[in-house]
């Protein structure tokens, strides 16, 4: 018997954000009709799209009955469309993918299965595969499954790959969706503040989406970049302060030489003052938090390769930096 004559609502709902993405949305959703679990509902919330889009889900939805297509009064951006989705989905859990990623076969059936199975959790991402244009893979992206990790690197960073996020709608929908505030990093601001709020989030070793690098994407351009890149230094700048309470222009010190990576231009005070910043950060972390010694381990040895890593950075630059300036001379 077909899943869907089995319950009034459906389990899950995929919520997609589609915006000009009419080469892609076809393959999205057809990756979604060749999942192993069908109990779901896919909602496609169409943020004024000025290409085919339309179309093409509309062709989908004739064979797909699952299919709801929404669309915005004006172009609101990813974050209140998806805000937009959640508010009429029915199914208990909500799957997030992007209008031009795919899912796995097996992503739905991976993720419904591990949150049934632990009610403690609310909210489970997944690693990932890197496509191109046509599909082709070209790399891998793998992400954390430590909810020790997890929970330290998410004080300065996103180890969430967006499209693979799955989570119990109630409890994302009781900390208020996804905060517009945050345009373009409204997905690490969720993540933080679940954590603050003290829900357990984390990835899961499955593979289960792939995420398509192309040019023309919603953080090509270069205004959205600019909004982002404000956005998550306000974010960022928030995490941080309980571990080590800093000023604006401390912060941004250590915002251009650890985050930004700078490496060319920041002097060598900012680089320890972010070393410095970073040895804080884990003391801290790891007086707070209850881990076990295996645990302790991980977080230690993720501070210790990041703190090897922008070092080594650091002094290549500035070594490329004199040769640059001996050639000159010459």
């Amino acid at each position: 018997m077909d899943q869907n004559l089995t319950r009034q609502n459906p389990s899950i709902s995929v919520v997609i954000a589609a915006y000009n993405t009419g080469q892609y949305i076809g393959r999205t959703l057809k990756s979604l009709a060749q999942q192993t679990f069908t109990d779901f509902e896919i909602i496609v919330v169409n943020d004024c799209s000025t290409d085919n889009t339309v179309a093409v889900v509309k062709k989908y939805q004739m064979r797909d009955p699952r299919i709801i297509l929404i669309d915005n009064g004006q172009n609101s951006g990813q974050c209140i469309s998806r805000n937009r989705g959640m508010s009429i989905a029915r199914g208990e859990y909500i799957a997030i993918l992007d209008s031009d990623d795919l899912a796995m076969p097996d992503r739905l059936a991976v993720q419904f299965e591990y949150l049934e199975t632990h009610p403690e959790v609310t909210l489970v991402g997944s690693q990932g595969a890197r496509i191109d244009e046509n599909d082709r893979i070209i790399g891998d992206i793998n992400v954390p499954t430590d909810p020790s990790v997890i929970k330290y690197r998410l004080i300065t960073e996103n180890v969430f790959i967006q499209s693979g996020i799955f989570f119990r709608k109630k409890e994302i929908l009781s900390i208020g969706g996804y905060d517009e505030k945050f345009q373009h990093v409204e997905d690490f601001d969720l993540y933080s503040r679940l954590l603050k709020k003290s829900f357990i989030i984390l990835n899961l070793p499955h593979r289960l989406v792939s995420y398509r690098q192309r040019d023309g994407s919603v953080l090509s351009s270069p205004a959205s970049h600019q909004v982002a890149l404000k956005n998550v230094y306000s974010l960022i700048y928030s995490n941080i302060r309980p571990y080590v309470p800093m000023n604006e222009k401390q912060f941004a010190r250590y915002y251009h030489a650890y985050l930004l990576k700078e490496f060319k231009t920041i002097p060598l005070a900012d680089l320890w003052l972010s070393l410095r910043v970073n040895r804080r950060i884990l003391c801290v972390f790891l007086n707070k938090e209850k881990l076990t010694t295996t645990q302790r381990s991980a977080v230690i040895a993720v501070y210790r390769q990041n703190r090897k890593w922008n070092i080594k950075r650091y002094l290549v630059s500035k070594f490329r930096a004199v040769k640059k300036i001996f050639r000159l001379n010459k």
